[in-house]
């Protein structure tokens, strides 16, 4: 009898060793073709993974990445909720799901995920930039100016980031600033902003 329950335990430590090793297998698998750009290929073997391993956080993220790149943009938001909710918790998450919001003109829940994106990592210039667009599209100017200006000196050879302080500038009426924000982001070569300077400015 106490061979029999022996041999059993030992079956069942065998099986649960081998379920693993096929997780990950298929989550290496599909690694591997994400790194090669098959993203359509990488997605089959996730979805093995996840078949075995409902909770596997990592393992969504990554099939939501593969969607995302695949332009499968709600099969991608999908994956980052599933990500995050079984505690996948990284910049790059958050951030790419506030892209998502973003594109959805969902302005609020895109600047709350840039903030959870710059809380794990905040020296991506980007993140407050994208923040200070969500912000000034829903009119929350010197939130956006406050962003812009983060960005700004995070990165100061970026004409975007000049230029989009100088238009939010504009809404609070101050003048000066964004005119000397066109007038930078001209030199660093938009030619939008030029014109801003010529129509604005003198």
């Amino acid at each position: 009898m106490r061979v029999k329950i022996l041999l059993s335990f030992l079956m069942s430590v065998l099986s649960l060793s081998l379920f693993a090793q096929d997780n990950e297998l298929f989550y290496s698998r599909g690694v591997q073709r994400s790194d090669q750009g098959d993203y359509k290929g990488a997605i089959k073997e996730l979805d093995e993974s996840i078949r075995l391993n409902p909770k596997k956080a990592d393992a969504y993220f990554l099939r939501g990445k593969c969607k995302y790149e695949q332009e499968d943009f709600n099969g991608a938001l999908e994956d980052f909720n599933l990500a995050i909710n079984y505690q996948y918790i990284s910049h790059e998450v958050f951030y790419l799901r506030a892209n998502l919001k973003y594109d959805q003109k969902d302005f609020k829940g895109a600047a709350s995920d840039y903030s959870k994106a710059i809380e794990q990592d905040g020296s991506d210039p980007a993140a407050y930039y994208n923040r200070g667009l969500a912000k000034f599209n829903f009119k929350d100017w010197k939130g956006a100016i406050a962003d812009f200006t983060e960005a700004v000196n995070k990165n100061p050879e970026n004409a975007d980031y000049f230029f989009n302080r100088g238009t939010a500038r504009l809404k609070i009426g101050d003048k000066k600033g964004a005119c000397e924000d066109f007038t930078k982001a001209g030199e660093l070569g938009d030619e939008e902003a030029k014109e801003y300077v010529i129509s604005n400015c003198f």
